[in-house]
């Protein structure tokens, strides 16, 4: 929590403007930085969970460079071969439909409760959906008209 504290000090002081994604993941983690900062919004991508599994048993990664493929949307040229040097594609152990039914398990239990935290404080927007040209439309037009942009 500290590390994340004090690079978010830092940022803010050279922009005064942030994001962060994937913290904080407990209640006790949200509640330090309320103490630290005033948040203006907290942005929840309510995506279900079976859509979640079904993309992520899709992924494909070149595990040397980090690029990362999918199968029905962005297959690589020769199906499970980098593009760029031919080598071979994975599908990451944590990627596998079970592993994800896990980690989604974990973040109920655990993660959750942050969003419960930040509703009670009129904080949380949530936005539900499974496609992001539907989801970032209505993102967009909520932060313009709250920030008046």
């Amino acid at each position: 929590v500290d590390v994340v504290l004090a690079h978010v000090v830092d940022v803010e002081a050279k922009t005064n403007r942030w994001l962060l994604d994937g913290f904080p993941r407990t209640v006790n983690q949200a509640k330090a930085l309320d103490e630290a900062f005033s948040l203006d919004i907290v942005v929840n991508l309510d995506i279900p969970h079976e859509e979640i599994v079904e993309r992520l048993r899709h992924r494909m990664v070149h595990l040397p460079s980090g690029r990362s493929y999918h199968r029905l949307w962005s297959p690589p040229k020769v199906e499970g071969k980098d593009d760029e040097t031919g080598e071979e594609l994975v599908v990451r152990d944590d990627d596998q439909p079970e592993a994800v039914r896990d980690r989604l398990r974990v973040y109920e239990e655990n993660t959750r409760p942050v969003l419960d935290h930040y509703m009670r404080l009129d904080k949380a927007v949530s936005f539900a959906g499974t496609e992001s040209n539907v989801i970032w439309p209505e993102m967009k037009r909520h932060i313009q008209e709250k920030f008046n942009l």
